[in-house]
Parts: structure tokens; C-alpha cells; sequence
């Protein structure tokens, strides 16, 4: 547990104000950060009122930018509303990639890492392994600082029988 706790802590937040949602064809899942709200994850219905709940609700949590995922159409009406309220929209899609793309997209941006290394990291099969290659403004061995150039590459992994 404590070593959980460490590395949560080292994290770098990229924006306190972002919440991410999950869409559906019939129910929206929202999260905010933990400390906006006793339930930071909450689900929605896909109806209009649930969709305007769903946008106050941001707003009483003080969030200004909202990722959703999101393989269909069913993201316009939401997307449409949160924007008109002045909300920070992107939109994810990930067709084809399932779950595992987004799992590798939403782990490498908590991480720190730039959406093209993201996106990066979202395409690599599990079984393989990501390298970099610092190309500029690393001063040490095995430190990468923000100002710093680098390249990624992916390495699959070859199972020996």
C-alpha cells in the first residue's frame, strides 16, 4: 500500500481541472478528481435532462477540460453542450484498439508524457516493451528532463518455447 502511495505522489498532474468520460449508447461514466467530490465517479444517462446534470455537475466540481472516449456518434449532444457551457472538449476514439488503447493512453498521460508519446504507448501490443532514446538535453544517465528531445520505439517481446 505504501508503495502505492509513493508512486501516486510522484506523479506529475497534468491538469487539476479534467475530469474523463466513458460514452455509451445508453449511460455516460464520468470521473472528476477525488477531492471535487464525495462520488467522483457518477453515471449518467444519455437523455438530454441527464446530459445538462451531467455539465452542471462538472461545473459545481470545478472542471474546465473533459477528455471522452468515445467509438460512435453518440458523443455529439454531450460534446455540443459541454462546449457551449465553455468547457475544454476532446474527444478519443478508439476504434478497433479496445480497452487496452485507452488503458495505455490514460496511464502514459498520468505519467507525464506528451499525447504523441501517449498515443505512442496506446498502440503497443502488451507483450512488447518501449524504449527512448534521449536525443538532446539529458545531463545525467537515466534522467529525462522536461526540456528534453526523445525518441520512442517499440520492441516486441519473443516468446521462447
Amino acid at each position: 500500500m505504501a508503495r502505492e502511495q509513493r508512486r501516486r505522489q510522484a506523479l506529475r498532474v497534468l491538469n487539476r481541472n479534467a475530469a474523463g468520460i466513458d460514452i455509451g449508447s445508453n449511460e455516460h461514466w464520468v470521473a472528476v478528481p477525488p477531492d471535487r467530490d464525495p462520488e467522483p465517479v457518477r453515471r449518467f444517462a444519455a437523455f438530454t435532462a441527464d446530459l445538462v446534470a451531467l455539465a452542471d455537475w462538472l461545473r459545481q466540481c470545478g472542471v474546465t477540460s473533459v477528455v471522452m472516449e468515445a467509438t460512435g456518434v453518440y458523443w455529439i449532444p454531450l460534446f455540443q453542450i459541454l462546449e457551449t457551457r465553455g468547457f475544454e472538449v476532446k474527444l478519443v476514439n478508439a476504434t478497433g484498439a479496445g480497452d487496452s488503447m485507452v488503458a495505455g493512453f490514460l496511464a502514459s498521460t498520468t505519467r507525464g508524457f506528451d499525447y504523441e508519446t501517449s498515443l505512442i504507448y496506446a498502440g503497443v501490443p502488451s507483450d512488447a516493451r518501449m524504449h527512448y532514446v534521449i536525443t538532446s538535453g539529458a545531463s545525467a544517465p537515466n534522467v529525462v528532463p522536461d526540456f528534453a528531445s526523445a525518441r520512442q520505439r517499440a520492441q516486441a517481446v519473443m516468446a521462447v518455447a
